[in-house]
């Protein structure tokens, strides 16, 4: 845990003190997290998804221009796996995003395909 204060000087030299924040700084964290590897690929892909319980889930992966390319909905079985292998073989090289979006969650990774 780690304590903060600021305090603001203005350009007329009036000042101010803000009160303490605390902040927890461990690597423990319950925010739902996105990650794909390998980055780059060239036919599959890995993305794991950490701390998300929602039973409500697709993967959807666009491409540079921002059309869906791929689009996965996730069962409450896979989502106990936390792991989702992506074919993507078919898509074209170059820079995509993979999107995982759920009830109460939307977080988008870049990626790059060889």
């Amino acid at each position: 845990m780690s304590y903060y204060r600021l305090k603001q000087t203005d350009f007329n030299g009036q000042t101010e003190v803000f009160d303490a924040v605390e902040v927890n700084c461990s690597n423990e964290t319950s925010q739902i997290e996105i990650s794909c590897y390998p980055n780059p690929f060239t036919t599959e892909v890995n993305v794991v998804v950490n701390n998300s319980v929602s039973d409500n889930a697709t993967i959807n992966v666009y491409n540079i221009l921002g059309s869906k390319v791929f689009s996965k909905s996730v069962s409450q079985d896979e989502m106990q796996l936390k792991t989702f292998t992506l074919d993507l073989a078919g898509l074209s090289n170059g820079v995509c995003f993979v999107e995982y979006k759920s009830d109460s969650y939307s977080g988008v990774t870049k990626m790059v395909k060889h």
